[in-house]
């Protein structure tokens, strides 16, 4: 077994760097799955949103990375959101297009095991296969036990949040 650290010594976590200025700190992380980044870069490179939104999916992207790290305050259930499920303790962060899903190992640290497309994942219902997959790879990671949060509420994985 090994802390998160170690898996990311070991190249089995990624992480994603929040571009903070010098004098900015990083009160939160996330992680991906080794793979997660490669399949990342291919879903924003050829994504296609119907939205008419200000942002492309990257920049909604950098911009929930950056208030997440610098732990600006999450809307539960618009930013994020724990997915009722057969299996405990899988969460979702979100964007308007994009819908990154995984699990908090402790509070304020998300490890992402897939980023998906929103649209595609609400209009053919791959919430649950979504789900499924998060815990397999969970499963399979050789992460320390306690492996993930067990908590339903917002404030049992990250702090500064609030329901809408």
């Amino acid at each position: 077994m090994a802390t998160i650290l170690e898996l990311f010594a070991r190249g089995e976590l990624e992480k994603i760097d929040p571009q903070l200025a010098a004098d900015e700190m990083e009160e939160r992380q996330i992680f991906l799955v080794a793979g997660v980044a490669d399949r990342l870069n291919a879903l924003l490179n050829n994504m296609v949103y119907p939205w008419d939104t200000e942002t492309t999916p990257a920049e909604q992207l950098d911009e929930l990375v950056y208030h997440y790290a610098t732990g600006g305050a999450l809307d539960y259930p618009r930013q994020f959101h724990n997915l009722v499920h057969a299996r405990d303790g899988i969460w979702e962060l979100k964007t308007p297009d994009l819908r990154l899903f995984g699990w908090f190992p402790v509070r304020d640290c998300f490890i992402c095991s897939d980023i998906a497309d929103a649209n595609v994942v609400k209009q053919t219902g791959q919430y649950a296969g979504y789900c499924e997959q998060a815990w397999f790879r969970r499963e399979r990671l050789d992460l320390d036990e306690p492996k993930f949060l067990t908590g339903e509420e917002p404030s049992d994985v990250v702090s500064n949040c609030y329901r809408t």
